[in-house]
């Protein structure tokens, strides 16, 4: 019963089986020069029906943190939602690999950026100003770190606005399937507009390959040595593009990421009929946030559920995140709900 993250979730056996045919090859060109991943670029053109330049790495920090750093100099400052990935959980990977841009927090609920919020904070950035980091980027994460999705029309007004102030965007992708079958959309819809994209897959059946998608094409022209120079050009690059490949072969990619989101829309609905949970962020996606009492939290984590919570309040309740994966069953939801009414009947008989 581990809805820590859909990190937790295996490997599609189709990848895997892709990963094997790569290794029936004796030989093949390292550092990317392979047949197969010279092909992404054409893959993923064709995906998002624009032309993409593609550069496979193996974690979702080095996806984010690079592409920023092809946006910006060290000088320079992002935006982002102020409970951002980038923000919170890299480590100041942003602001390592671009060499010092500064991060600016900005509002928005349920971790969405909010239009008015970013045009507050690029009036009040000083731009131009000597003794100010000169705002370059705009970086919002599809899904939201808050499990909602960001619309077509979201996008537009957000990407729109950039633009029309000589600014950059990035989306972080690492949820970007549950985003696209959420919407019922196509994915070239999502990323009109956008300039790089961190394209996640580990999160939803890859091993360990994620993918950074230039859109704009002056962004990718010396990308290659900004990605050696920090230990991401991997020698032997056939087995991310064969891992990306089979991803998004057949729709893999959005068939898991169905099975994700269908099984975390059946927790919400089993949670919703108990007495003492609180469903407290629109369910959109596959990541479910809920509070209770401090006492469940701790009966859950004594039972071996694993999740993610926020600290105890005051008032005693907590804030719990539950993720949902691809592989990820609705027996494993009906044990979670079996263990959490077996908590309030022993509250009653106590």
């Amino acid at each position: 019963m581990d809805f820590t993250s859909d990190n937790i979730c295996g490997v599609s056996t189709e990848i895997l089986a892709a990963l094997s045919l790569a290794n029936e090859a004796e030989a093949a060109a390292p550092y990317g020069a392979d047949a197969m991943s010279m092909s992404l670029d054409t893959l993923f053109s064709d995906l998002f029906k624009r032309p993409a330049r593609v550069f496979p790495v193996v974690t979702g920090t080095a996806a984010n943190a690079l592409a920023l750093s092809a946006c910006v100099q060290p000088w320079q400052a992002i935006l982002t939602h102020e409970k951002a990935h980038i923000e919170v959980m890299e480590c100041g990977a942003p602001e390592f690999m671009t060499g010092g841009a500064k991060l600016i927090g900005v509002a928005g609920d349920n971790g969405k950026l909010d239009l008015a919020a970013l045009k507050k904070a690029v009036q009040d950035s000083g731009q131009g100003c000597i003794h100010r980091s000169q705002i370059a980027c705009i970086s919002l994460t599809q899904t939201t770190d808050a499990g909602t999705v960001y619309t077509v029309a979201e996008l537009q007004e957000i990407t729109d606005f950039a633009h029309e102030q000589g600014l950059l965007v990035h989306m972080d992708g690492a949820r970007f399937a549950n985003a696209v079958v959420s919407l019922g959309c196509e994915a070239s819809e999502l990323v009109k507009g956008i300039d790089v994209l961190s394209f996640g897959a580990t999160k939803n059946g890859a091993m360990n390959a994620e993918a950074i998608v230039f859109f704009n094409d002056k962004l990718a022209e010396n990308f290659i040595f900004q990605a050696k120079r920090t230990g991401h050009v991997v020698s032997k690059a056939r087995y991310l593009a064969a891992q990306l490949k089979a991803y998004v072969t057949d729709d893999l990619w959005l068939k898991n990421a169905e099975r994700a989101n269908e099984v975390a829309t059946y927790l919400v609905d089993q949670l919703q009929k108990l007495d003492g949970v609180s469903v407290f962020t629109p369910v959109e996606s596959n990541l479910v946030f809920v509070e209770v009492a401090d006492g469940l939290a701790e009966w859950l984590k004594d039972q071996g559920v694993g999740f993610y919570s926020e600290a105890g309040r005051a008032d005693g309740q907590r804030k719990l995140r539950f993720v949902c994966g691809f592989s990820t069953t609705q027996s494993k939801v009906d044990s979670l709900i079996y263990v959490i009414r077996s908590y309030y009947k022993l509250s009653k008989a106590a």
